[in-house]
């Protein structure tokens, strides 16, 4: 089959991006005298964008504060990520190919171009779609269904590179084959018993 649509999750998958993420939802807790939340708490809120779940957490009195403080922590602190090895080439070479280069993910507009603009990779994509853009989140298809819609592209010649279970069942959904991403993935044994 050939290959004429990529598409990519951005954290985890394309870049590192988890302790910034932990780090700056506390930063938000801290602002609006909260205490700390655990990583598994944190982790448990993914699927729609932060300031969403930062809005139903913090509740609407100390949403401003709240995400006030989250955006500049992540903007302050974003030096940290990094890039995966191997991920600028493997984009740059899907370009020559004439692959649509595609990605997916749930954060939020402000936050995802804040990482591609600092990771230097924003030109290597042809659409993102943010959890802003979407009405239901991944494991739901709606956003690979718009990808391959924008690609002109037939759902057998399309994958979706992830780290997650959600990126595996939304690739199944939308009927593309499911890439696992598990050079820094917290759910290896879910995502694998996924049979990607």
């Amino acid at each position: 089959m050939p290959l004429r649509c990529a598409i990519f999750d951005l954290d985890q998958t394309v870049a590192a991006t988890a302790r910034l993420l932990f780090d700056s939802w506390n930063a938000a807790m801290h602002a609006i005298g909260r205490p700390p939340s655990t990583e598994a708490e944190i982790v448990a809120l993914f699927g729609p964008p932060e300031w969403v779940a930062l809005r139903e957490v913090a509740g609407a009195r100390d949403y401003p504060r709240a995400i006030d403080a989250y955006l500049r922590h992540y903007h302050a602190q974003h030096g940290q990520v990094r890039v995966f090895d191997g991920i600028p080439e493997l984009l740059s070479r899907l370009g020559e190919r004439h692959v649509f280069r595609g990605m997916i993910t749930g954060k939020g507009r402000a936050t995802a171009e804040v990482t591609l603009a600092g990771i230097g990779l924003r030109a290597h994509f042809d659409l993102v779609l943010t959890g802003d853009e979407l009405t239901r989140p991944k494991p739901a298809p709606d956003g690979i269904l718009q990808m391959l819609d924008d690609a002109r592209c037939p759902p057998g010649d399309a994958v979706m590179i992830g780290d997650m279970p959600a990126d595996v069942l939304c690739a199944r959904a939308a009927g593309v084959r499911p890439v696992a991403a598990l050079w820094d993935c917290a759910w290896r044994d879910e995502v694998l018993a996924l049979r990607p």
